[in-house]
């Protein structure tokens, strides 16, 4: 049977896990690579029939998906995830719901450009009306994305009830020691916060 480390970890990878799912599952079904379509009375090689045990012992293989708190994303992760169960047979651990924004204390009806002027005045800031306008649009936009990801990640939870392990949007080009460290440590808490 040829499933190969590089065929799971680049189809992992290729973010197309219909994909992933259906090879995995031929090659494993059909013992597809093993010279003879499977062997034996049960149709499966010795090491499709090893990689079936593996797959279906929650001891020893669990599947970590990974999904962005969008509409999309949670569809096909939801998709995956039932086709995982069903047609492989894994155990699913929990939901990595990637790029979140962290909650703040903003409230679009009251950040208007108005507030953003009396807010530069009382910090003794020159702000201009335009500039003003600007800062009332994107705590509108910021505080509205907020909640569409929020809406996606409760619609996940309630599709596909598995624990989540929210990690935060990074707000850089690049991902440098500070910033994986960042995401490490909300991994871990969220990892700590399952029961």
């Amino acid at each position: 049977m040829a499933i190969t480390r590089r065929e799971l970890i680049a189809g992992a990878a290729a973010g197309g896990a219909g994909l992933v799912v259906g090879g995995v599952v031929g090659k494993v079904a059909f013992g597809d690579g093993d010279g003879g379509g499977g062997g034996g009375a049960s149709g499966l090689s010795g090491q499709a029939q090893d990689v079936v045990e593996l797959l279906s012992d929650p001891s020893r293989c669990q599947v970590l998906l990974v999904t962005l708190p969008e509409e999309t994303p949670v569809n096909e992760l939801i998709d995956t995830a039932f086709a995982i169960e069903d047609r492989v047979g894994v155990r699913l651990g929990p939901v990595v719901v990637n790029g979140c924004y962290d909650e703040l204390p903003l409230d679009a009806t009251s950040a208007t450009a108005a507030a953003a002027l009396a807010d530069a005045e009382i910090l003794d800031v020159f702000v201009s009306d335009r500039e003003a306008q600007d800062l009332a649009d994107a705590a509108a936009f910021r505080t509205e994305r907020a909640a569409i990801q929020a809406a996606q990640a409760d619609r996940l939870a309630e599709r596909l009830p598995l624990p989540q392990i929210r990690l935060p949007f990074i707000f850089s080009s690049e991902l440098g020691v500070p910033e994986i460290g960042r995401l490490a440590d909300a991994f871990v808490t969220g990892v700590e916060a399952i029961p």
